[in-house]
């Protein structure tokens, strides 16, 4: 798994500086706007990342979903479970970054856990 630079405190993004030139992971963003460091409107808002958070865990997981499809703690409000989605992304940014004990950890939650994930299609 690459590496990706500019990542600082363990976790959080160079973008929460200001410096977005290019691809940003969800997670990075999700924990430095909960962080107070980065301001989530330049990304959609909260919520927005939130969701994005849910979708890279699918994708990190192997399901494909269309950006339309919301599912679990996913849509316009931001209420429950936020803690829940700072693990989340934190699990994530740590197997972007090739921590393999992590990686483990976010797919078993991944399997265990059926709010956070897309419900199966007939």
């Amino acid at each position: 798994m690459s590496r990706r630079v500019g990542f600082t405190q363990g976790y959080a993004p160079a973008v929460a500086a200001g410096n977005v030139d290019g691809f940003v992971l969800a997670g990075e963003v999700w924990l430095a706007w909960r962080d107070g460091t980065l301001d989530a409107t330049r990304f959609g808002g909260g919520a927005a990342v939130r969701d994005a958070v849910f979708r890279d865990l699918a994708y990190a997981n192997g399901d494909e979903v269309p950006l339309s499809r919301v599912w679990g703690p996913m849509g316009p409000d931001l209420v429950d479970d936020l803690d829940v989605v700072d693990e989340l992304a934190a699990l994530l940014v740590a197997t972007f970054l090739g921590d393999e004990v992590a990686e483990r950890e976010l797919a078993e939650r991944y399997t265990s856990d059926h709010r956070i994930r897309p419900p199966r299609r007939p």
